[in-house]
C-alpha cells in the first residue's frame, strides 16, 4: 500500500507541490477546531454522545430555558387562545417554536402541533445523527436558533446536562463542531418546548392542507384530519439533483446522507466520483477520508468551484453597502442593476483596501482548484475583508437587494453571479480545507470542471465527460446542489396540490410567493393567504438568501409577529 492511500508520507519524501502547507501553518490554523472537533482520539462518535445525551434528562426546565420564559413574561406580551400546524419538524420549525414560547405569557393559552415524519423530530434532514467529520460551517458563538442570542448554542453546550453530554462542553465560541452536536440541541430545544404543554409532535408526514376563511385543514397521510387557526410550511430542501438519469445503475448513491451509511456501501478501494463541488460534495469526500479510503476520488461539477474559507475574523461595518446606499438606488429609473450594486460593493472593498483586480480575480471563470484553495486559505488566516463584507452584506441586505432587482437582472445575477455567492457565502471551516488540500496533495483527490455528462456503463462502472476528456469510475455519488426552493420529495405533492387549488403561486426563482412582510403564502390570484406562512427554503425566490441560521430565525420572528397581531383575543399587557 502507498504512502497516499495510508495517509503516512515516509521519512524525508519530498511533497509533489512545494506550495503544500507547511506543518507549522497547519498547527497554527485554526486552533481551536483542531483541539474541539479534529482531535480523533478525544472525539465522540455520534453514536457514543447519542447514548451519553439520553442518559441525562432533557425535559427539565433547567435555567438556560426558563430565563427565557421568565423575561417573556416580566414585559409586555399577548395572551391568546389559537391552534398552530408546523408542516415540518427541523431548524425553522424549532427556531419557530421557541420564539412562540418566549413571546406568550401564558403557554396553556398556546397549542402548537409539529407533524414530523422523519427520524427524529428537531435535526432535520441538515442536522440529524451522522459521521462527525461533517461540520457546522458557522462558528459555535454564533450559531442559534435565536436571531436576539446568537451565543444560545454555546450556553446550553456549557450549562446543560444534554448539552455537556455531547462530549463538546469545552468548546469555544470560536471552534467548528459536526452537524450532529446542532441537531442534539434542536433536539433538546423542541422536548423542552413540548415539556411546557404547548407542543406536541406528530409521526405523520402531510399529503393537504385545506385553507379556507375559517380555518386551515390539515390531512395526513394516513387519513388524519385536523383544523388549525394557522398553518406554517417549514419544509426543507431536499436530497441533491438528480441530473444525469443514473437512477438504478449498480454503485450509483442518489444521496450521500447519511454519510455513515453511503461510506460502508462502498468498496474502500473503488474509484470515486462525487457530482458537486458544493458543501454536500465536501462532506462525502471527508466522510471518505475518515473511513479510511483508499481509491481515488474526484469531484466535479461545471466550475469546479470549491466553497470558500471561513475567515478567522467576524462580520464587517459596512460604510458603503447599505440600507441608505440601497434606498437612494430605489429612485433610480428602472431599478438598481447589477453594475450599480456592483459598483456600491466595489466602493466597499476599495474602502477596504481590496483592489478592483483582486475582486475580479475572485469572480473569474477558469479556476485552479487547489491553487484558489490554498489562497483562500492563507486569506482566512489574517481575516481579509472580501468575504467579512460580502457575508455581513448577505445576511443583512440580500432580502432588500433581491427584491429591488427587477427580474431581468435577477435572471442576469443568476446565470453569472450565482455561484460565486454560494461559494463565498457558504464557506467551509479552515480544517476542512486543510483536509482537502492535504488528499490533493497526496494525490488522492481531483476537483474536475466542465462536466458534461456521467453515464453508466454496460458492463459496471460509470464514464465522465469532462472538457472533451472521459474518466472512468466505479461508483458514483450524487451531490450536486438542488434547484433553489424545491421542497424534498416527501413535501412536494403537498404543495404541488397547493399549487393545484389555486392556494399557492409556484415563483420564478424558486419556492412559492410570499408576502415579504408577513410571509403569508400567495394564492394564484396574488391575494396573501390570512392563516397560512411559509418559512426557510420554500420562500426562496422572494427573500433569495434563506439558508443561514441567522437568516432563519430573523424570518421566524416575522412570523411570530404576524402570528400574535393576527391571534383571535390577543391583547397588550401592560407594561410593569
Amino acid at each position: 500500500m502507498s504512502h497516499r492511500r495510508s495517509g503516512v508520507r515516509p521519512a524525508g519524501a519530498t511533497p509533489r507541490n512545494p506550495d503544500r502547507i507547511p506543518p507549522d501553518c497547519i498547527r497554527r490554523s485554526s486552533v481551536r477546531v483542531l483541539v474541539y472537533v479534529s482531535g480523533r482520539p478525544d472525539r465522540p462518535t455520534s453514536t457514543d454522545a447519542a447514548k451519553r445525551v439520553r442518559q441525562h434528562s432533557s425535559r427539565a426546565l433547567h435555567g438556560l430555558f426558563a430565563e427565557r420564559s421568565s423575561s417573556a413574561t416580566s414585559g409586555t406580551g399577548r395572551v391568546f387562545g389559537v391552534r398552530i400546524a408546523l408542516i415540518g419538524g427541523g431548524a425553522a420549525a424549532v427556531s419557530l417554536i421557541d420564539g412562540l414560547l418566549g413571546r406568550v405569557l401564558d403557554p396553556e393559552h398556546l397549542d402548537v402541533v409539529v407533524y414530523e415524519s422523519g427520524p427524529r423530530p428537531g435535526p432535520g434532514r441538515a442536522y440529524r445523527a451522522d459521521l462527525g467529520c461533517a461540520f457546522i460551517n458557522t462558528r459555535t458563538g454564533v450559531t442559534s436558533i435565536r436571531a436576539d442570542e446568537p451565543g444560545h448554542f454555546l450556553d446550553w453546550l456549557h450549562t446543560t446536562p444534554a448539552g455537556m453530554g455531547t462530549g463538546f462542553a469545552h468548546a469555544d465560541a470560536d471552534s467548528f463542531l459536526p452537524r450532529w452536536v446542532f441537531g442534539e440541541y434542536l433536539a433538546d430545544c423542541l422536548d423542552h418546548a413540548c415539556h411546557s404543554g404547548s407542543v406536541r409532535v406528530e409521526r405523520q408526514s402531510v399529503q393537504r392542507v385545506r385553507p379556507s376563511a375559517t380555518d386551515v385543514l390539515v390531512e395526513t397521510a394516513d387519513g388524519q384530519r385536523a383544523a388549525y387557526d394557522r398553518v406554517v410550511l417549514c419544509v426543507g430542501g431536499g436530497e441533491p439533483a438528480q441530473v444525469y438519469g443514473l437512477e438504478g445503475a449498480p454503485q450509483y448513491h442518489r444521496d450521500p446522507y447519511p454519510l455513515t451509511d453511503t461510506v460502508t456501501r462502498l468498496h474502500p478501494r473503488a474509484r470515486v466520483l462525487v457530482i458537486g463541488t458544493g458543501l454536500t460534495a465536501v462532506d462525502t469526500v471527508l466522510a471518505l477520508r475518515d473511513a479510511g479510503h483508499e481509491g481515488d476520488i474526484a469531484m466535479a461539477s461545471r466550475r469546479g468551484l470549491l466553497p470558500a474559507v471561513r475567515v478567522s475574523r467576524g462580520r464587517w461595518d459596512l460604510a458603503c453597502l447599505t440600507p441608505e446606499a440601497l434606498a437612494r438606488a430605489r429612485e433610480r429609473a428602472g431599478g438598481p442593476s447589477l453594475e450599480t450594486l456592483g459598483g456600491l460593493l466595489l466602493t466597499e472593498l476599495d474602502r477596504a483596501g481590496v483592489t478592483r483586480q483582486e475582486a475580479m480575480e475572485r469572480v473569474r471563470p477558469g479556476y485552479d482548484a487547489r491553487a484558489r484553495l490554498m489562497y483562500q486559505f492563507r486569506e482566512a488566516e489574517t481575516g481579509a475583508p472580501w468575504q467579512r463584507i460580502l457575508t455581513t452584506a448577505a445576511n443583512r441586505l440580500a432580502e432588500p437587494l433581491w427584491q429591488l432587482l427587477p427580474d431581468a437582472e435577477k435572471r442576469r445575477y443568476l446565470r453569472g453571479l450565482h455561484h460565486v455567492f454560494q461559494s463565498e457565502c457558504h464557506p467551509m471551516p479552515p480544517l476542512t480545507a486543510v483536509a482537502l488540500l492535504d488528499m490533493m496533495d497526496d494525490g488522492q483527490l481531483t476537483v474536475r470542471s466542465g462536466i458534461q455528462d456521467v453515464r453508466a456503463r454496460p458492463g459496471g462502472g460509470f464514464v465522465l465527460d469532462a472538457h472533451g476528456q472521459r474518466y472512468t469510475f466505479d461508483a458514483v455519488v450524487g451531490a450536486a446542489r438542488q434547484s433553489v426552493g424545491l421542497p424534498g420529495p416527501e413535501a412536494r405533492p403537498l404543495v404541488s396540490d397547493l399549487v393545484d387549488q389555486g392556494a399557492a403561486t409556484p415563483h420564478p426563482f424558486g419556492g412559492i410567493r410570499v408576502d415579504a412582510a408577513t410571509h403569508r403564502v400567495l394564492t394564484a390570484d396574488g391575494a396573501a393567504q390570512a392563516r397560512l406562512h411559509a418559512l426557510g427554503d420554500l420562500t426562496a425566490g422572494t427573500f433569495y438568501h434563506t439558508g443561514p441560521l441567522e437568516v432563519i430565525s430573523r424570518h421566524a420572528d416575522r412570523i411570530t409577529d404576524a402570528l400574535l397581531a393576527a391571534a383571535p383575543g390577543a391583547a397588550e399587557e401592560p407594561v410593569a
